[in-house]
């Protein structure tokens, strides 16, 4: 994690993989720092990921969407205190997720357990194994993983792991691996963070009507764990 700030506001990054040491760049706004550290993690051959961004309050979908050269975004950091839900006049993450998505960015949500307690196992620690990504590749090496990430070929989750994502431009189809008796729900989201369609787990497909914009999903279980896919992108009809 490279840990900055500008305008008073923490700016955090991950870097997946460097080759090249890094160090945090602070600049004068958060624009700026924003842009500049997504570069220097480029150029040290590593993959960034934007942080939290509803920790303290320090950024939103409108400084995002003025900085290019990054796919990644967390859309559910585990640690206690980084407002991933939003609240009355500020957006969720999930909401400038889907800003940016209509915007036509292309952007992939990270989950993460941003673990730093290991011994005391409470609600109200960041505590490991809270939220976590699944990718899909081909071998189980860092240049793998991280090229998954990068394009999108992985979910998010905090508990429900899923068997499948399929997608074969026409339409988007899950499967989730069940777990006991708990109960899913499958929703289809599309621009503007509409739901298209609400169905029944395990199993839920969807098909294009070509006015979507995109398409994630994201799946509800009845212990009140979730599972995010990545959006696909529609062509217009």
């Amino acid at each position: 994690e490279i840990s900055c700030s500008s305008e008073k506001k923490p700016v955090h990054f991950t870097a997946i993989n460097p080759v090249d040491s890094l160090a945090p760049v602070n600049d004068s706004t958060r624009v700026i720092t924003l842009q500049k550290n997504v570069d220097a993690i480029r150029k040290a051959g590593a993959v960034p990921i934007i942080n939290h961004p509803n920790f303290v309050w320090a950024f939103g979908a409108e400084e995002l969407g003025q900085v290019s050269g990054w796919s990644l975004i967390e859309i559910e950091n585990c640690h206690p205190s980084v407002n991933n839900r939003g609240g009355i006049g500020k957006s969720s993450t999930e909401e400038m997720w889907d800003t940016l998505l209509t915007k036509g960015m292309k952007v992939f949500g990270v989950a993460s357990d941003d673990t730093h307690a290991y011994k005391d196992f409470t609600p109200n620690r960041a505590n490991p194994g809270r939220g976590w990504v699944c990718v899909r590749c081909d071998e189980l090496t860092p240049g793998a993983v991280s090229n998954a990430l990068d394009k999108g070929d992985f979910y998010s989750s905090t508990g429900v792991e899923l068997e499948d994502i399929a997608s074969d431009g026409a339409s988007v189809a899950v499967k989730v691996k069940p777990a006991g008796q708990t109960a899913y729900v499958v929703e289809f989201i599309g621009k503007s963070g509409k739901v298209l369609s609400t169905q029944p787990g395990p199993s839920a497909s969807y098909k294009f009507t070509g006015k979507e914009g995109y398409v994630r999903v994201r799946i509800n279980d009845s212990n009140g764990f979730l599972a995010w896919t990545q959006p696909v992108f529609v062509a217009k009809k």
